[in-house]
């Protein structure tokens, strides 16, 4: 298969649905956005998302077919492409939708028995065979390709605790599984306290969606062999939670050629600006693992109400973001999917155009892929599966990654899937590591939290942490910070300690290990140490952390202070310099990212607050990059020299000059200096 996006070049893409009842005014707005911007893709929307039911009838899928076959024969007189954006199992529809789809007998029952009428239980056979159906009505355009949205999952997992689907089906083939009658509130009871029996049950959660997803590639190259079918990626950590393998998934859809790929973007608004960081940690992961073997169009959301919810400069930041992750085809959803004309928002158009420029010189100077620099980040897609532990929510199995990036990368610290001199292991990932990963981390630089202490202890490994971990009962009035070498001038201070995700205690500390901060209790008591340093025998420097990072945590203020942060640098600094390859000493709300491909220096980085920086001091811990001779990419797109803003102020310091507003992305390049 052919791929559909030019390489070398940024490849913007429309993103939106095209209303029959406005066909004539609105593609003509299409066409005009188009030249406008540089855009030559477009991806039709099959339904006006929010305004009609959630899944079409076969009916209404011929006539949305019909509408976008005459669409691609409308724009292709104006060299534009189009493809397809199908979804089969949306639910934003809150009406009873057993009338308008009453071939399905099967609906969504939740954990408290609640039946939900909005999407049809996944096994109902009357699915499958409309599937079939649906997709060869679509593989009928010349649509380039169609992609299947981020609905092939099952979506109510988490609400009132539900994981999965909790239907009569369901439960019958989970019965057939496994060779024992289940009811619902007995399985939901042993979800939760039985690990062998949560195993199977994810397996064949898992195993639902391939089938699913066969038929689904199955149906469109019965029609045409040709025409890629894409993935758009679910919340990978979520997705652990059924056993979503990304790879199988994407080759069920299409059974050869690269595949074609869609990583969401986190928040769809800017209106939480803590989350605009740590929700670019998606892309990064779809990368680390589908790099090479996928084309990709990451997600722009625009919200679309007005720039109070989305502002121009975080969608140039997503954009930003797709391009250094070698996703240079961003799919831009410029006004919703209710059939508005693309000039909605009335600044996108003009943004595009004038940012082309900078664009397409990041694409120029984008780092390779695998060579970011950091705190290295472990995660295994099978953790749900492999975690022992019993918790009493759906959530605590999800992977606690994106709670991870918002403390490290909103701390101001580089973070890296590839390799590094320093590991952070956070949540049940430990448990799907084997033996010999394990020693080899702890025969280097470890920091973990309380959940991947609890797995290293369980795989035989107390020793070598310097602790062991039990329940915290105690009060946890607040954290004190006691130790001069890491806490530096906060010792002797005192920071939140929230219970948010759930706290442990730190027991049968090792008299060799230092504590760096207590957990004191109402009356200033110390009752449990918080952060401990250990060197092990092996040779590891260990550093065990009481609290769990939580995957649903929205108050992470116990995690982002100027005295975790201050305690960080002296670890890393500890551990492992060049774990800390670049950080902004003042003002320190910024977010860094770092690559080194041995012969070139790509650093960027990022202001989080909305106070303007008009200057900022960073330092650089890599002596070999020639800082002098580098330079920063202009707004314009124009290349220039890192001196003409920048002056030394004492080894590996800098001052920079620039005025950097909240989100504005700046990238810099440095030559290896010649040995």
């Amino acid at each position: 298969m052919k791929d559909i996006f030019e390489s070398g070049k940024v490849n913007y893409i429309l993103r939106m649905y095209l209303p029959r009842w406005d066909f004539d005014r609105v593609i003509k707005d299409v066409v005009t956005y188009c030249q406008e911007t540089g855009t030559e893709h477009v991806m039709l929307f099959t339904d006006a998302q929010m305004i009609v039911w959630n899944q079409l009838t076969i009916e209404e899928a011929r006539i949305e077919a019909a509408n976008i076959a005459r669409a691609i024969d409308y724009l292709d007189s104006y060299g534009i492409k189009v493809g397809i954006n199908s979804s089969y199992n949306q639910i934003p529809s809150l009406a009873d939708h057993s009338k308008h789809n009453p071939q399905y007998k099967n609906w969504v029952v939740l954990a408290d028995g609640t039946e939900e009428k909005r999407t049809p239980c996944l096994l109902d056979p009357a699915l499958k065979e409309y599937l079939n159906e649906f997709y060869r009505i679509l593989a009928s355009t010349k649509a380039e390709y169609i992609y299947i949205d981020d609905d092939h999952r099952y979506v109510f997992t988490g609400f009132h605790n539900t994981w999965g689907c909790m239907c009569p089906l369901h439960l019958a083939e989970f019965s057939k599984l496994t060779g024992k009658k289940w009811e619902r509130a007995a399985l939901q009871k042993a979800l939760f306290s039985d690990a062998g029996v949560r195993r199977q049950w994810i397996k064949m959660l898992g195993d639902s969606l391939n089938v699913l997803a066969e038929i689904i590639g199955n149906a469109v190259h019965s029609v045409d062999p040709e025409k890629k079918v894409g993935v758009m990626v679910p919340c990978l950590h979520q997705a652990v939670t059924s056993d979503y393998d990304l790879l199988k998934t994407a080759r069920l859809f299409q059974k050869e050629g690269k595949f074609l790929m869609r990583p969401c973007i986190g928040p769809y608004t800017d209106q939480d600006r803590q989350q605009i960081i740590p929700g670019l940690f998606y892309m990064e992961m779809v990368s680390h693992i589908a790099h090479g073997l996928s084309e990709f169009t990451p997600e722009i959301e625009m919200a679309p109400f007005t720039r109070l919810y989305k502002s121009m400069e975080v969608v140039r930041l997503h954009i930003a973001q797709g391009i250094i992750n070698g996703m240079p085809n961003p799919a831009i959803s410029a006004c919703g999917y209710m059939g508005n004309s693309p000039d909605l928002e009335p600044e996108i158009a003009k943004m595009l155009k004038r940012e082309r420029p900078y664009f397409e010189s990041l694409l120029r100077i984008a780092p390779k892929h695998g060579t970011k620099k950091g705190i290295g980040l472990k995660f295994s897609m099978t953790s749900a599966v492999d975690i022992p532990e019993n918790y009493p929510a759906v959530s605590d199995y999800y992977l606690p990654h994106f709670v991870l990036h918002d403390f490290l990368c909103n701390g101001g610290f580089c973070v890296t899937y590839d390799d590094s001199d320093v590991t952070f292991l956070a949540g049940g990932t430990a448990y799907s590591m084997s033996d010999e990963e394990l020693r080899d981390l702890l025969t280097k630089n470890l920091i973990l939290d309380a959940a991947a202490a609890k797995a290293l202890i369980s795989r035989g490994y107390a020793s070598q942490i310097g602790c062991n971990v039990s329940e915290f009962t105690d009060i946890a009035g607040g954290e004190y910070f006691v130790s001069e070498s890491f806490c530096g001038k906060f010792a002797n201070t005192y920071g939140p300690c929230r219970h948010a995700g759930g706290i442990s205690k730190l027991t049968e500390i090792d008299p060799s290990a230092e504590i760096i901060s207590w957990i004191v209790d109402n009356d200033q008591t110390p009752v449990s140490p918080a952060i401990i340093w250990y060197e092990n025998s092996l040779g590891g420097k260990i550093s065990v952390l009481h609290y769990t990072i939580n995957p649903i945590t929205a108050d992470t203020r116990h995690l982002l202070s100027y005295q975790k942060q201050t305690i960080f640098r002296n670890m890393l600094r500890r551990m492992s310099p060049a774990s800390m390859p670049l950080t902004v000493l003042e003002p320190s709300c910024f977010a860094v990212q770092y690559f080194d491909d041995g012969s070139t220096v790509f650093a960027a980085v990022v202001n989080t607050s909305y106070d303007i920086a008009h200057e900022i001091i960073v330092e650089f811990t890599d002596s070999s990059a020639d800082i002098s001779n580098g330079q920063y990419l202009n707004e314009d797109g124009s290349l220039q020299p890192f001196t003409e803003i920048a002056e030394p102020l004492e080894t590996l310091r800098w001052k920079i000059r620039k005025d950097l507003s909240i989100f504005h992305y700046f990238a810099m390049i440095f030559p290896k200096k010649s040995h």
